[in-house]
């Protein structure tokens, strides 16, 4: 960051989250919040041409009013909503949602996508993964109660 500020280079710049495709519930409010003062404490927006925020496509679809607040409040950022390589293709009734979302709000034209998409198959893999993602809930809740309960027998 500091060597954006001092060169004379005019870029935009591509922004994300650390991503689990698991997760049940996609980005929260807070951790927009988070980027939104990482931009501001960095004088981002006044800093480059333009903001790329990096989305998962399978994260976005599960919450995505926090990103159009995001794109509200920074008129020079864009989306670029994204399936990881290895990551199953996702329902194109996903990626529609996600883009009449956006368009509905006037953001179509800032959301771009580069995702494979499925259309029958695409629900199985979103099952699979949905069930990944309560086992992985689930253990990480045992793991929690087993260690507390061990803490509890040690006093």
């Amino acid at each position: 960051l500091e060597f954006i500020k001092q060169s004379k280079i005019q870029s935009a710049l591509s922004l994300g989250f650390k991503v689990d495709v698991c997760h049940l519930f996609g980005h929260t409010k807070e951790q927009v919040n988070e980027m939104q003062s990482l931009i501001e404490r960095t004088q981002l927006e006044s800093q480059a041409v333009g903001i790329v925020l990096a989305l998962n496509a399978r994260l976005l679809a599960k919450n995505l009013p926090p990103f159009g607040d995001f794109l509200h409040r920074y008129t020079n950022a864009q989306l670029l909503v994204w399936t990881g390589q290895g990551e199953p293709p996702i329902p194109i009734r996903k990626v529609n949602n996600i883009r009449r979302y956006f368009e509905s709000r006037g953001f179509g034209d800032r959301v771009g996508f580069d995702v494979q998409t499925a259309t029958a198959a695409g629900y199985l893999y979103d099952a699979i993964i949905f069930l990944l993602g309560i086992y992985k809930l689930f253990r990480r809740v045992l793991l929690m109660l087993f260690q507390k309960g061990a803490r509890m027998k040690q006093s």
